[in-house]
């Protein structure tokens, strides 16, 4: 699994004695290897001893609210903001620099996380802005502002857009509409999130899957490995396919093979009841080839093995998640 940030715990009960005892780790990773690290490199053997996070590196958020956290929940937080896209975690970040609560917990700081698609956070948009990233904030905001209400239109129709201060509009109108500008975009923060909306079940929730799906990539990328070539493969062969081109028409949808195993699925479910005398129509023959037949056969015989393994792997997990409970 890919690092997200790495923090530094260290054991407070030798620090007080003047001792350094810790190590530094990456997150997110297994509870197992979260257990293991605690007790072999921070000297943490029971509920009582006490530690702390002394340093972070690439931590995206304020350090006291993790510094003296659960490591376990520290943990749970890089598996919450591995799954935020760009958007998301400038609107997150953004959230929690700006929305005035400076006393935010670490259950609180994942709750903004797993909320941050609904954050009001607008990215600048406006024509050529993908050439302006040396604009200021309130510039971005500017154009944004001016080419959604039309003003950037009329200004150019008139030729006078050289006339315009585009960053004092967009600071005045930022200061005006209570709006905080980011880098990438800007915030409405007349809305506030409720930082209790997930309990801390439902975040685990979210984060067994994580580990579960990770685990099934793993145990089963063998057979996504081919399930990857036969997709190439058929999709070569069948948009080269005249006879297809000619039965499918403008639909395109046939050359992906999941999408052709249904069509030829949807046949045989027709061509049943059509035998069994409760639907009109004749016979429908597969536009297919057989070796094309035989590649959609291949596939969902591998998605088969897919959906088995993902299964094996959930059914060892909760087995896992019950013995560390007891």
């Amino acid at each position: 699994m890919a690092k997200v940030f790495s923090v530094f715990a260290q054991n407070l009960g030798a620090y007080s004695e003047g001792n350094i005892v810790g190590d530094w780790i990456d997150l997110p990773q297994k509870k197992e290897v979260i257990d293991r690290f605690l007790k072999e490199k921070v000297k943490i053997y029971n509920d009582n001893q006490e530690y702390e996070i002394a340093e972070t590196d690439n931590f995206p958020f304020e350090y006291k609210i993790i510094q003296y956290a659960d490591l376990h929940e520290i943990n749970k937080l890089a598996v919450i903001y591995s799954l935020l896209d760009e958007v998301q975690i400038e609107a997150a970040k953004g959230y929690c620099e700006y929305n005035g609560k400076l006393d935010m917990d670490i259950q609180e700081l994942l709750n903004v996380c797993m909320q941050s698609g609904l954050i009001d956070y607008y990215q600048y948009s406006f024509e050529g802005s993908e050439y302006c990233s040396m604009f200021s904030k309130e510039k971005k905001y500017g154009y944004t502002l001016a080419e959604e209400n039309g003003i950037h239109k009329l200004l150019i129709d008139n030729d006078i857009e050289y006339c315009f201060d585009f960053e004092k509009y967009g600071r005045d109108q930022s200061i005006n509409n209570g709006i905080t500008l980011l880098e990438n975009g800007y915030l409405d923060l007349g809305d506030t999130l409720n930082l209790q909306a997930f309990s801390k079940e439902e975040i685990q929730e979210k984060v067994d899957e994580y580990f579960i799906q990770e685990e099934c990539e793993i145990k089963a990328k063998p057979i996504l490995n081919k399930m990857d070539k036969l997709r190439n493969e058929f999709r070569k062969i069948t948009l080269n396919d005249q006879k297809l081109a000619e039965y499918f028409k403008e639909d395109k949808r046939y050359t992906n093979i999941r999408v052709a195993g249904v069509i030829l699925a949807g046949m045989a479910v027709r061509n049943l009841q059509r035998e069994n005398g409760n639907l009109e129509g004749e016979l429908e023959h597969s536009p297919f080839s057989k070796e094309q037949e035989k590649m959609i056969d291949d596939y969902t015989e591998l998605e088969k093995m897919v959906e088995y393994i993902e299964q094996e792997v959930e059914s060892e997990y909760e087995k896992e998640e019950i013995t560390n409970d007891i």
